[in-house]
């Protein structure tokens, strides 16, 4: 067996980071203070799953227990035979959302099944939590799809991405309306800045005023996350302030983009922003490529007529270890950008993971020069 040791040299110079301004709709860039998306959850089963279910005495016990309680049609044979997985359903219900609307909802398998693609999801309801209190608000029910695969044999497992988890696209109706208050209890509207910035806030703030400020209205800057929009008295009845916000919410404004890095751990996606520096560092990265393939051998006994021996199959796992190769781009010039770093990286082949290891290393290292941030 061989290691592959990769090693990247890259001369580079630390430029000060920058930040640049587009402009964008008031809309994508602020939530309504108490118009948020609500988490609705419930706990459900998922049928029709080909021997990928749950599979151990006890989850096969606990799924048996949740479906007698519920009073839910499951055979004993679809139960030992996993076809049948004990899931946890969510969904995000969006502010003034009315009966029979429809909305998508996650699937996460909570025992042992091996994979969710291809199952049904029965029909669940989906509580919101306020305390000791629970209140239904929709009812899910619908084809699983996953964002990944899995296969194994009695010697070999193979498993992209995340096969126990997935989604039912519009599977959830709603059939109770969550009316939230368009107004604080201060009697004005407050924004919520989905990625805070005093500089961005400042410019919501101005826009606002010069767009409604002639009939009144005015918005302050609470802080970098919180626009507060003050109405003169007679216009804080429901009807007016729904007429302001559907002026305020076009209004385009600059926005700054703070340069930062953010990982996502579960798809190994990298997204940085526009000009962020790397300092002059090596990179040493040592692993293997492992293909794993389960073969069934015919072992005969040794010729002889005194031998007791008999005739075996027996699964054999056969091992392989590669690397392509590919040229790396060179970094020219003075500088360079994750952009940069991460077209060598991908040069060679590199998986998500160790993508995602090698940006961790930098950042903490000091060599990255931007806010790292993993989802």
């Amino acid at each position: 067996m061989r290691t592959i040791c990769t090693t990247l040299l890259f001369s580079l110079v630390c430029a000060p980071s920058f930040a640049q301004e587009i402009k964008v709709p008031i809309r994508s860039l602020t939530r309504l203070h108490g118009a948020m998306n609500n988490t609705i959850t419930g706990i459900g089963i998922v049928t029709g799953l080909n021997k990928t279910g749950s599979g151990d005495r006890t989850t096969r016990q606990a799924t048996a227990n949740f479906i007698k309680r519920h009073g839910l049609k499951v055979s004993d044979s679809d139960l030992t035979s996993g076809s049948v997985a004990l899931v946890s359903v969510s969904a995000e219900l969006p502010p003034f959302a009315h009966v029979g609307r429809t909305i998508s909802v996650s699937v996460k398998s909570l025992g042992d099944a091996t994979s969710l693609e291809g199952g049904f999801l029965e029909p669940v309801e989906l509580e919101y939590y306020d305390g000791p209190n629970s209140v239904v608000y929709a009812t899910a029910a619908g084809t699983v799809t996953t964002g990944g695969f899995g296969a194994s044999s009695k010697t070999a497992t193979i498993t992209r991405n995340n096969p126990t988890s997935g989604i039912v696209t519009r599977g959830a109706k709603v059939v109770r309306e969550l009316s939230p208050e368009l107004l604080s209890e201060a009697g004005d509207l407050q924004l919520n800045l989905m990625s805070p910035s005093l500089r961005t806030a400042h410019n919501i703030a101005a826009g606002i005023d010069r767009v409604l400020g002639d009939s009144g209205v005015s918005a302050f800057v609470q802080d970098e996350a919180l626009v507060r929009i003050v109405l003169p008295e007679e216009q804080r009845n429901r009807q007016q302030v729904l007429r302001a916000l559907s002026l305020i919410r076009d209004i385009e404004v600059a926005v700054e983009h703070p340069n930062k890095v953010v990982v996502h751990l579960d798809t190994g996606t990298i997204i940085a922003g526009a000009g962020v520096q790397i300092s002059p560092c090596v990179i040493a990265m040592s692993d293997l490529t492992i293909s794993v393939v389960s073969e069934e051998e015919v072992i005969q006994p040794p010729p002889g007529i005194h031998n007791p021996g008999t005739t075996e199959r027996v699964d054999r796992s056969l091992v392989d270890i590669a690397k392509n190769d590919r040229p790396l781009v060179p970094l020219k010039g003075g500088g360079a950008t994750v952009e940069q770093l991460a077209s060598n990286l991908q040069a060679l082949q590199l998986e998500p993971r160790q993508l995602i290891e090698v940006f961790k290393n930098l950042d903490a290292g000091g060599y990255l020069h931007a806010p790292l941030e993993m989802r």
